[in-house]
């Protein structure tokens, strides 16, 4: 029937409610169970569909009511692995004011929130920082991981002043 589910990966697996695509598998009609299978036979019952725990994968559920059984339905089940936002790099000096983190998100990935020093909401703040500074931004979207980032932030050059000797040739 070309029904799927998708979860999150944590370490190569992820744990599925197959119970929750029960109304579809069975077409919604009171008074059938739906019994679910690792194998279209029907041979490999999955103990807990409310909480199953594989890599991707293809399960089978059958439907009983009435008089027959299903043909075994296939389900597939896809484990994805978590996305990290690409974020860009910054250098700035330590006078320049408030950099703009919007400027280094991932486009892809852009709702979230900034920590780190110097961060104020989405504005970096370099004052009275120096060296390499390592932010991160944790995306609010599912399925998504931290990514970190580094603001190089520069101490302003100082003049580069000679001695010179100066003369009073009048009276001021």
């Amino acid at each position: 029937n070309g029904t799927s589910l998708q979860e999150c990966s944590t370490n190569g697996a992820a744990v599925f409610n197959l119970l929750s695509v029960n109304n579809i598998v069975n077409g919604g009609q009171p008074g059938t169970t739906v019994a679910w299978y690792t194998d279209p036979g029907g041979n490999d019952p999955i103990s807990n569909p409310g909480s199953f725990t594989t890599s991707s994968t293809t399960v089978y559920a059958i439907v009983s009511g009435g008089d027959c059984d299903s043909e075994p339905a296939a389900i597939t089940l896809e484990v994805t692995d978590p996305a990290t936002p690409q974020l860009g790099t910054a250098t700035v000096c330590e006078n320049s004011g408030f950099f703009d983190l919007n400027d280094i998100i991932d486009p892809n990935l852009s709702a979230g929130d900034w920590s780190g020093f110097g961060v104020n909401g989405t504005n970096f703040n370099p004052t009275g920082l120096s060296g390499d500074i390592t932010l991160t931004f944790t995306p609010s979207l599912p399925c998504t991981m931290p990514g970190t980032t580094t603001i190089t932030v520069n101490e302003p050059a100082a003049p580069n002043l000679s001695t010179a000797t100066l003369c009073q040739t009048s009276p001021a």
